[in-house]
C-alpha cells in the first residue's frame, strides 16, 4: 500500500517536473489524496533522485513540489511535542520560522509602498535568516541523512544556498541604489516556501528519526551558530553539557616529543586554542576527527567520526573532492581562497599534513578573520 502511494506520489512531481500546470497537478492531488505526510512526501523525492533524477533538478523544483502539498501535509505524529519544549532545537527553529514570517509579510507590504530606503532596510535585515539556515544545515540535515534520509538533505542545502546568496545580492544592490523588486518577490515567495516545508516537512521527520542523544547534541551546539531575530534564547534543559569533554589535565605529565621540542598535552591544547586560526582535521579516509571552531565557520561535535561530504551541500562534493584529491595525490601542498561569511571576510586554506615520509595523513583546514587587516 505504502509503495503504491510513494508511486501515486511521483506521478504528480513527474508531471509537475514536465511543466504541467500546477494547478492542474494539484486538482488531482486534492481529488486522490486527504493528506499526506512528511515522510511521504520525502520519500517520493528520494525515489525520483534514485532512479536517475538529478539532485539539482528536484532542487530547482523544490518550491513548486511544496506548494503542490500546502495545505495537504500531516506529521507522521500528530502530536510534535518538541515544538513545545523550551528551548529545544525544534521550538528555536519553529519560532525563527515565525519572526522570518513577519520579515518577509513587512518585505511585501514595503514593496508596495515603494520607500527606497525603507526596502533596502528589509532586505538586509532578511540576511540575517542564514543563521537559521546554518544550524538547519549543519544540526539536522546530516543526522537525518545518517538516519537514513538524504532527501533533505540532497535537496534543502542547495535551496538554503541559493536564498542566502540572493539575500545578500539583492542587498548590496538596494544598498547601491537598485531596487531589483522583481528579485525581492521571488525572494520572499522562495523563503515562505521553505518556511512551509520545515514546517510541514523537514520537522516532523526529525521528530520521528532524531534519537534522544541526537537532539541532545544539536541543541548544545546551537548556541554557537547564533540565533535568527532571536534573543535571550533559553538552552534546553537536557541539552549536553559541552564542558563535560575528556580534559588534557588528566594527562598534564604527558609529555609528546617533536622535531621543534617537546610539550604536554596541557601545553599542545593551551597553544592550539591560542592560535587565532579555527581549525579543522580530516584524517586519510575523509573522516572529520577534530575540529577547533570560532564564529566564522563554527563545527558541531557531531560531525567528529563521520564523513566530511555530509557537513558540506552536494553541489559542494565535487569540489570538496577535487581538493582532497589533489592534496592526497601530492598535486598540491595548499588549496587557499577568500569567502566572505556573515559580514567578514575569512581566509580559508587547505593544507595537506604529511608524515616524516611524505605519506599523506590527512587534510588541515585552517581559517584566518583577515577583516581587520589593512590592505597595502
Amino acid at each position: 500500500m505504502q509503495e503504491e502511494k510513494t508511486e501515486k506520489l511521483k506521478t504528480y512531481l513527474r508531471r509537475l517536473d514536465a511543466g504541467e500546470d500546477l494547478e492542474s497537478v494539484r486538482k488531482d492531488f486534492v481529488a486522490n489524496f486527504k493528506d499526506v505526510s512528511a515522510e511521504e512526501i520525502m520519500s517520493a523525492e528520494q525515489s525520483l533522485i534514485s532512479e536517475g533524477v538529478p539532485v539539482s533538478k528536484v532542487t530547482n523544483l523544490c518550491d513548486i513540489h511544496s506548494a503542490l502539498f500546502e495545505g495537504k501535509t500531516c506529521a507522521a505524529n500528530e502530536n510534535i511535542p518538541a515544538i513545545f519544549l523550551t528551548g529545544h532545537p525544534l521550538n528555536i527553529l519553529t519560532r525563527e520560522n515565525e519572526e522570518i514570517e513577519k520579515r518577509l509579510d513587512k518585505t511585501e507590504r514595503d514593496l508596495a509602498s515603494g520607500d527606497a530606503a525603507v526596502i533596502t532596510e528589509d532586505v538586509k535585515e532578511l540576511t540575517e535568516a542564514s543563521r537559521h539556515y546554518d544550524k538547519k544545515d549543519q544540526l539536522l540535515l546530516p543526522v537525518l541523512k545518517r538516519a537514513g534520509v538524504p532527501g533533505p538533505s540532497d535537496v534543502m542545502w542547495d535551496v538554503d544556498g541559493q536564498l542566502r546568496k540572493s539575500a545578500v545580492l539583492l542587498s548590496k544592490q538596494a544598498s547601491a541604489g537598485n531596487i531589483d523588486a522583481d528579485g525581492i518577490k521571488d525572494l520572499v515567495q522562495r523563503m515562505k516556501e521553505m518556511i512551509h516545508k520545515e514546517n510541514s516537512i523537514l520537522y516532523p521527520m526529525c521528530e520521528k528519526k532524531f534519537t534522544r542523544p541526537d537532539w541532545q547534541e544539536a541543541a548544545a551546539n546551537f548556541p554557537k551558530f547564533g540565533y535568527s531575530y532571536l534573543t535571550n534564547v533559553p538552552l534546553w534543559s537536557e541539552a549536553l553539557d559541552m564542558d563535560t569533554v575528556p580534559s588534557v589535565e588528566l594527562l598534564d605529565e604527558a609529555h609528546l616529543h617533536l622535531p621543534g621540542g617537546e610539550l604536554t598535552l596541557k601545553e599542545l591544547a593551551g597553544i592550539l586554542k591560542t592560535l587565532p586560526l579555527e581549525l579543522t582535521f580530516i584524517d586519510r579516509d575523509n573522516v572529520a576527527r577534530y575540529f577547533k571552531d570560532g564564529e566564522l565557520f563554527p563545527r558541531p561535535t557531531s560531525e567528529l567520526g563521520h564523513d566530511v561530504f555530509d557537513c558540506h551541500p552536494p553541489k559542494a562534493r565535487p569540489i570538496v573532492e577535487t581538493v582532497l584529491d589533489e592534496l592526497r595525490s601530492g598535486k598540491q601542498d595548499s588549496v587557499s581562497f577568500v569567502a566572505d561569511k556573515h559580514g567578514r571576510k575569512a581566509y580559508v586554506r587547505y593544507l595537506a599534513v604529511r608524515g616524516q615520509q611524505g605519506e599523506y595523513l590527512g587534510t588541515l583546514e585552517a581559517v584566518e578573520d583577515i577583516s581587520e587587516i589593512p590592505t597595502i
